[in-house]
Formats: C-alpha cells, sequence, structure tokens
C-alpha cells in the first residue's frame, strides 16, 4: 500500500515515511530515503564550499543549514563565478545580501 504524506516538517516526515520526495514548483527535486537524501545534500554542499574556497579573493566560507556566509574583499567581480557555480551544481540563490564595508 502506498499513501502520499505532504508536510512542511522534515520531523514528521522523518518520523511516518520509509522514502520522502522533495518537490519544488511541481516537480520532484529529490527522492529517496532519508539517508540518502541526507548524504546528497552533504556531498553536494561540500562541492559547492571547495569550489568557492578556491576563488581568488575569497577570504572565508561559512554554510549553516543551506546558507552561505561568503567573506569577499571588493569581490563584485566574482559575483559572476558565484553564480556560474550555483548553476552548474543546479543550486538555486534565492537571496543576494550585500554589505560594504
Amino acid at each position: 500500500m502506498k499513501i502520499i504524506y505532504t508536510s512542511h516538517y522534515m520531523e514528521e516526515v522523518e518520523y511516518l515515511c520509509n522514502r520522502i520526495a522533495i518537490m519544488d514548483n511541481g516537480e520532484i527535486f529529490a527522492l529517496g530515503t532519508k539517508e540518502e537524501l541526507t548524504y546528497v545534500v552533504l556531498f553536494q554542499l561540500k562541492q559547492i564550499t571547495e569550489q568557492i574556497e578556491q576563488l581568488e579573493g575569497v577570504n572565508y566560507v561559512d554554510c549553516k543549514e543551506n546558507t552561505y556566509d561568503i567573506g569577499i574583499k571588493q569581490g563584485a567581480h566574482l559575483l559572476p563565478e558565484l553564480f556560474t557555480i550555483a548553476q552548474n551544481l543546479e543550486v538555486r540563490i534565492l537571496m543576494q545580501l550585500l554589505d560594504r564595508y
């Protein structure tokens, strides 16, 4: 028997379901067990962090809960490269916060 359960609360989903589908705009973005999805997300975060750290001019990269804090001195020239990395790894950029010091 299959039951489709929808929720925005991962705690509920983890408790009730053996397979999880994550959807975005009506399309399945990821599908698998909790362990499979956790591995995919952690691997992708590691790839993104490593690629950003290799860019010349990046002082630091800090990732917490899928949000990146990237320290760049005079980094306007790096924005196209950051967008390219995100696009190549199929990561959606939802918001940019730029601070001038």
